[in-house]
């Protein structure tokens, strides 16, 4: 226990360090963009209120809420009378869980990681278990979830390449809170021998499978103005990349002149920088909230929320975050709408899901510029290998909910108090 303060005490010491290295940085910052100020009392526990509810969701980003309101719906079906509380690390995250107010009572922004905030949080939240989705744990909140006696379960975790790649470090960093670890449901099976190695003392080690399957609407159109593009030219969906990906991007639309194209950056504070991009290399382009197409055979997405209406009008989607060491976005979605899905090298995320449809066909690994263009090239002239209906039944096998839900329930009827 000595070596486990002693560990704590470094982290938070590292923690100290970094904030008043970048405080005057974040302070001037803080004072000409709002955004940065946004949640920030939430963030030093300042305005949190005191409850005390059957379970507390860790949900890091956007998709992670989603398999939230997923799993509460889920377990609210027996217990309707359930309190639940939810955090997540981003704004967009939050904005997902306040939305559903009849399924999360209290969503707040997850607080600083060190030690004397986060205690002051969990003392004011002191949830009967905490539910970590995806597996981001933080050092200070697990060994205080250990000190206060509040079991912790992971769920839908995975052992992505950076995580594989310093497990040794986690292990160590993790050591103090790992006792509060009681379950861990896996999203695919071949993370078990890590998560085994960074909490030795596991009681179970389960693979569930996947949360971030549900259904997707499919009857929904795309906006008339695109009526006549897509039943004209067949469409392909850049989705989710990042900055860093946008010269592959860029490269390929140059070379598949014969389609349209659709892009979607993952975060729009980049849509200056792709726009210049498409400016310098001559490629004419439309934005989605100017309501036309102005003749191009580029429209960027500028408008968050609208992809649902354009993947099951999409011939191909190509899947960003894959083509740089960010391991790979959700590739549900589309398949769930019939669409077959080209990705990156870096697809760890979804590593056993990857490689299983793209043995059936569904999926492409692209590890090059010229694949990608290649792989475009092939679902555009052949179309998916399979049927809509033949695919989300591929996808429901790999579909983790009831068995997640089991695990929740097991550890908090065992341990709630």
């Amino acid at each position: 226990m000595v070596i486990d303060y002693i560990i704590i005490a470094l982290y938070n010491f590292m923690w100290i360090v970094i904030f008043v290295s970048i405080f005057p940085i974040f302070l001037l910052l803080s004072l000409s963009r709002p955004r940065w100020r946004k949640g920030l009392k939430e963030r030093f526990a300042l305005n949190i209120p005191d409850i005390n509810p059957d379970y507390l969701f860790y949900a890091p980003s956007v998709g992670e809420a989603k398999s939230v309101l997923r799993l509460v719906e889920v377990l609210k079906k027996d217990s309707v009378n359930l309190r639940i509380a939810a955090a997540s690390m981003t704004p967009e995250g939050l904005q997902v869980l306040r939305a559903q107010p009849h399924l999360i009572k209290w969503a707040f922004l997850f607080p600083l990681d060190m030690i004397f905030i986060a205690a002051m949080w969990l003392k004011k939240v002191r949830p009967a278990c905490v539910v970590i989705i995806e597996g981001e744990t933080w050092p200070s909140f697990l060994f205080l979830c250990r000190i206060f006696r509040v079991p912790v379960v992971l769920v839908a975790a995975r052992a992505g390449f950076m995580r594989r790649k310093t497990v040794s470090i986690m292990k160590v960093l993790l050591r103090p809170g790992a006792p509060a670890v009681r379950t861990v449901c896996l999203a695919d099976s071949s993370s078990a021998f890590y998560y085994r190695k960074i909490f030795p003392g596991l009681r179970d080690v389960i693979t569930g499978g996947t949360l971030k399957l549900r259904e997707y609407s499919v009857s929904v159109s795309p906006p008339s103005f695109l009526d006549h593009v897509i039943s004209s030219t067949k469409a392909v969906l850049w989705v989710s990349f990042h900055k860093d990906e946008f010269p592959v991007l860029i490269r390929a639309v140059q070379r598949l002149k014969h389609c349209f194209h659709l892009i979607a950056p993952r975060h729009l504070h980049t849509l200056r920088v792709l726009l210049k991009l498409l400016s310098d290399n001559g490629i004419d382009y439309s934005l989605y909230s100017s309501g036309e197409t102005k003749n191009s055979k580029v429209m960027v997405i500028d408008k968050m929320g609208v992809l649902n209406t354009l993947f099951p009008a999409m011939a191909v989607a190509v899947m960003g975050g894959s083509f740089s060491r960010k391991g790979g976005h959700n590739i549900y979605e589309p398949l769930f709408c019939g669409v077959p899905v080209v990705v990156g090298p870096y697809h760890w995320n979804y590593e056993v899901e990857v490689q299983e449809l793209a043995r059936r066909g569904c999926v492409c690994i692209a590890h090059s510029e010229e694949a990608v263009v290649t792989a475009v090239d092939k679902f555009l002239q052949s179309g998916p290998p399979c049927q809509r209906d033949e695919l989300v039944e591929i996808l429901k096998t790999i579909d983790g909910l009831e068995v997640t839900v089991d695990v929740i329930r097991r550890v908090h009827g065992g341990e709630s108090r």
